[in-house]
């Protein structure tokens, strides 16, 4: 993979299904947060599942239609062209209800191999792969709060 991140957007990239244990309305609730701050940041969650219509609805709810992006399944070339283009990427898993969870997701070890940060939570096998602090943040499960204020990778534009 040969990406370069030029970090010259103020865009957020999250890939994956739109899922329990991927927890997609968290990061979109974390990112609601940051707007409070950076009103120009934009977030692209690329995927499909059963919680796109709720994740649709709630960005509605919140009124950040123009911030926030759900454009389907996104192909290999156009994610390596966010990975190019975006500040972070953020993925917000848990530990479903249910008990399913994450291995390590392939998404973020693409991203953090293609040099971008990842923020995103202290789950499953994240931990094994993104060093807190040093190619991300980490954050506890359930803890939007905590991920909104992971707003200083804006230090990097």
């Amino acid at each position: 993979m040969d990406v370069n991140p030029s970090f010259k957007n103020s865009t957020f990239i999250a890939v994956g299904r739109f899922v329990n244990k991927k927890a997609p309305y968290y990061t979109i609730l974390a990112f609601n947060k940051v707007l409070n701050k950076f009103p120009d940041a934009k977030l692209v969650i690329g995927g499909d599942g059963v919680l796109y219509e709720t994740c649709v609805n709630l960005i509605r709810y919140l009124k950040i239609d123009n911030n926030v992006s759900l454009p389907g399944i996104i192909g290999r070339e156009d994610f390596l062209g966010y990975l190019e283009d975006s500040l972070a990427f953020v993925q917000h898993s848990i530990t479903a209800i249910s008990g399913d969870q994450e291995g390590t997701p392939v998404a973020i070890l693409e991203a953090s191999a293609a040099g971008l940060p990842v923020i995103s939570t202290q789950h499953a096998g994240i931990p094994d792969v993104i060093i807190d602090g040093k190619t991300g943040f980490l954050v506890e499960e359930h803890d939007v709060e905590m991920m909104a204020e992971k707003d200083d990778i804006f230090s990097r534009k």
